[in-house]
């Protein structure tokens, strides 16, 4: 992650954020073979998109989006520049029913400039019109994969 102004989760953040038919991350495959819990969230983005959304944001600064994948589960992405932020993102576009959130998100001592790797991965469970709370740390990001369950 040598030059780049982003988080790791940022970076993860930004495959659902920034659509494009082909996936590409910045540094070498090693650096990210070191987490691999992380791809779980780049390989549940199944195409073609069944709906996406901008949730949130202002322009040139931070943005959420959610796309729904072709298996019908959820992706909520949240990608921000180098100031920090703290919000939450209602999950009201959800259908009825519960769902498991797997959440990923910067380390509360995360930064794109010293600590680009801190990270954690928490698992809840949601329901429509709940939200999930969203800190992300300078340069940062926070994604949620919203998997049905019975």
């Amino acid at each position: 992650f040598g030059g780049l102004y982003s988080t790791i989760v940022a970076e993860i953040a930004r495959t659902l954020v920034l659509y494009s038919g082909l996936t590409v991350l910045p540094d070498a495959p090693e650096a990210y073979a070191a987490h691999p819990e992380l791809f779980s969230f780049i390989t549940a983005q199944k195409q073609p998109w069944q709906q996406s959304r901008t949730l949130q944001g202002e322009f040139g600064k931070w943005i959420t989006t959610m796309r729904q994948a072709v298996d019908g589960n959820f992706l909520v992405a949240t990608a921000t520049d180098e100031e920090g932020r703290e919000g939450r993102v209602s999950l009201e576009f959800l259908p009825e029913g519960r769902f498991e959130a797997t959440i990923f998100e910067d380390a509360e001592d995360a930064h794109y400039r010293t600590n680009r790797v801190a990270y954690r991965i928490r698992k809840k469970v949601v329901m429509s019109g709940d939200s999930i709370r969203a800190a992300v740390a300078p340069g940062g990001g926070h994604a949620r994969l919203l998997r049905s369950l019975p």
